[in-house]
């Protein structure tokens, strides 16, 4: 619009500085004209009374009078007249500030002189120039307004629209689908560009409600095969710990009782079988937390000492490190605590025990740490900011190749030989820390060993 408003007043000050150029050209001829032949007939009269010399006096006075003009008379026979003698007033020649006409002087049908004027136009070339420069200014002008204008109105009809719709695709970006634009009711282009992202955000708003229920129903999936999981899990520890101490447990109890009732023994022998039943009844608390892992129960939540379910774990899995010659140590504060289940978390970490003790067939080091740490962005796009308990699982084992990294969270996938894993025990972790708030990362080394961080959320210091 401003282009072509800029465009109509250019040609319209072109053909007005033409016109007036015309105009006035016409004009100045006019006025030389009248100005020679006026001076021609009064030298004529003169001449006709007083002679040559009373025209030549005559035109003296004349130039006394007009300044700004330079009027000569040419005689016959006293100076050349010209090969070419006009019959009327005549314009000879235009120079850039002044007009040269000639007029006759004729007595008795003979051409006797010639009267010259050397017209002066400059002040109105300079009127010319003035007006150009003028009507030059007042077209750069009407652009620039009509440019203003058209700006002023640009922002309004599509700034202001575009720049609210770029705001609510931004939020579309961050997850809400609920904003509606105001501008599906105008008859423009905005307007169709307002009802398609409407029903953009309503399909995306349906889709993410969709995906929501799905996700409710895949979670339930999840954990009955996380309870499977568990009883897996629970089936080769009970077999084992029944191996190791089942049966030297009921021997030791039963002696123990024996020796502790013995009224013939002395004191220091009762005291001394006080304790090994004492050391009984804790070994078969650490039996009855492994039942624990395969019971099926609700997430129930308290704050926790992460230290005393850390020592549970390593009660648990200490004669399977000890058979693969694995050496557990155990690092860093024992004062952390968290709001946790320690069910759950117990059965994430004997499950990373063990796949460290799968990882390290021919022994090492299995090392749990423990710190606090602050997060201001933490990786996982589900967890929040805040203080966390890190829970550290680091293996010399043979390591995990880079290109299973990406799914090895992934249900069933396991890098395990055949028989060794169900490919559910990482994806079970994983839920389990998602429903806690926390997340866990990995990192890994072929042939130099993986190292679990688990992070559990809103960690208090004692």
């Amino acid at each position: 619009m401003a282009l072509g408003i800029g465009i109509v007043l250019t040609a319209q000050g072109f053909l007005h500085v033409e016109r007036l150029a015309a105009q006035q050209d016409m004009e100045l001829r006019n006025d030389a004209l009248i100005l020679s032949g006026t001076l021609a007939a009064a030298v004529q009269d003169i001449w006709e009374t007083s002679g040559p010399s009373g025209a030549t006096k005559f035109l003296t006075r004349v130039r006394q009078n007009w300044p700004h003009s330079t009027i000569h008379l040419r005689v016959a026979g006293e100076s050349d007249m010209g090969s070419v003698i006009p019959s009327a007033p005549a314009i000879v020649s235009v120079d850039a500030d002044s007009m040269h006409a000639t007029a006759p002087v004729v007595l008795d049908e003979q051409v006797v002189a010639l009267v010259d004027v050397d017209y002066d136009i400059s002040s109105e070339v300079a009127y010319s120039s003035a007006a150009v420069r003028q009507q030059v200014a007042a077209t750069v002008t009407g652009i620039l307004l009509a440019g203003l204008i058209a700006l002023v109105i640009a922002m309004r009809v599509l700034g202001k629209p575009l720049q609210e719709l770029t705001s609510l695709a931004n939020t579309v970006a961050e997850g809400d689908f609920s904003g509606r634009s105001k501008y599906s009711d105008r008859e423009d282009e905005i307007a169709v560009l307002a009802v398609a992202f409407d029903a953009m955000s309503a399909k995306l708003e349906r889709a993410r409600e969709r995906m929501e229920r799905e996700h409710r129903k895949s979670t339930k999936t999840l954990e009955e095969l996380r309870h499977a999981d568990r009883l897996t899990l629970v089936g080769r520890l009970a077999s084992s710990i029944a191996h190791e101490l089942g049966t030297p447990l009921n021997v030791v109890s039963g002696r123990a009782m024996m020796i502790a009732m013995d009224d013939a023994a002395s004191d220091d022998i009762r005291e001394n079988g006080n304790v090994i039943a004492q050391q009984a009844h804790h070994m078969a608390g650490l039996i009855r937390d492994l039942l624990n892992l395969a019971r099926k129960e609700g997430l129930v939540r308290r704050v926790s000492r992460v230290r005393d379910v850390v020592d549970t774990a390593v009660g648990l899995l200490r004669p399977l490190c000890d058979d693969s010659r694995v050496t557990i140590k155990v690092e860093g504060r024992s004062d952390l605590q968290a709001y946790i289940h320690e069910g759950k978390i117990l059965q994430v970490l004997t499950n990373l025990m063990m796949n460290s003790l799968h990882a390290m067939p021919g022994g090492g080091t299995l090392t749990l740490r423990l710190e606090r740490v602050q997060l201001d962005s933490p990786k996982d796009k589900h967890a929040a900011a805040g203080p966390y308990v890190k829970l550290t699982v680091e293996d010399t084992g043979v390591g995990i190749h880079p290109d299973s990294l990406e799914t090895i969270f992934e249900p069933f996938f396991t890098t395990k030989d055949e028989g060794q894993g169900t490919g559910l025990g990482l994806t079970v972790c994983h839920g389990i820390l998602r429903e806690h708030g926390g997340f866990i990362e990995l990192e890994s080394e072929l042939d130099r060993g993986t190292s679990f961080y688990v992070y559990l959320p809103k960690s208090v210091e004692e």
